[in-house]
C-alpha cells in the first residue's frame, strides 16, 4: 500500500513448555497518516452532533485500506478533548467523518485519531498558505486552528418584527 501500511496474519500463544502457533485474523501495520485537510467544519454547537470530515489522502487511502483489509474498520475512532467516538472510513477517499459528542462549555478543544481505537494521534496541521504538511518547510507557520474544533453556544432566540410580509420582499 504504497509503503505506508501492510497487513499479515500474527500467530502467537503461550504454551507450557513453549511456544504454539494457531491460526489469527489479519495484523494491520501502518503508519499514522497525516490528516493535512484539518477539522472540516472547525466549530459547531455545544450540544453536538456536527459532522465533522478529516481528509488525509494517500497515506490514509492506504491506512485505511490496510484496516479495512483487516476487518478492523470497527476501531477506528476520532477523540474530541476526552470523548471519543466512533468513525466512518472511506479508504477509496482517504478520509474520515465523526459526530461531534456534546461538549460542557464552549471553546476549543484538540481532535485527535485512531486507526486501533487504542493509541490516539494528533492531527498534522497545515500551513497557513495551505502547502499540504509534507512539502512545507521544516520552520513553515502552521495553522493550529486546524487541529482543534471550536465548540460555541447557541445563538439566543430572535423575535422577528413584523413576523410576516409578502413573498415579494420589501418588507421593514
Amino acid at each position: 500500500y504504497g509503503g505506508y501500511a501492510s497487513y499479515a496474519g500474527l500467530e502467537l500463544s503461550l504454551e507450557r513448555g513453549g511456544w504454539q502457533s494457531a491460526p489469527s485474523d489479519p495484523f494491520a501495520y501502518y503508519a499514522p497518516p497525516r490528516w493535512s485537510s484539518g477539522v472540516i467544519p472547525a466549530g459547531g454547537p455545544v450540544r453536538g452532533s456536527t459532522l465533522v470530515e478529516l481528509y488525509g489522502g494517500d497515506e490514509a487511502r492506504a491506512a485505511l485500506s490496510v484496516v479495512a483489509a483487516a476487518s478492523a474498520t470497527a476501531d477506528v475512532a476520532c477523540a474530541f478533548g476526552g470523548a471519543i467516538v466512533r468513525a466512518t472510513a472511506s479508504a477509496t477517499g482517504g478520509s474520515l467523518r465523526c459526530t461531534t459528542p456534546p461538549w460542557h462549555t464552549a471553546g476549543a478543544v484538540s481532535v485527535r485519531v485512531s486507526l486501533n481505537g487504542q493509541q490516539f494521534h494528533e492531527l498534522v496541521p497545515p500551513t497557513s498558505d495551505g502547502t499540504p504538511p509534507g512539502e512545507m518547510a521544516p520552520d513553515a507557520p502552521l495553522s493550529a486552528d486546524s487541529t482543534t474544533f471550536t465548540y460555541y453556544q447557541p445563538a439566543p432566540p430572535v423575535e422577528i418584527v413584523p413576523p410576516q410580509g409578502p413573498t415579494a420582499g420589501g418588507t421593514n
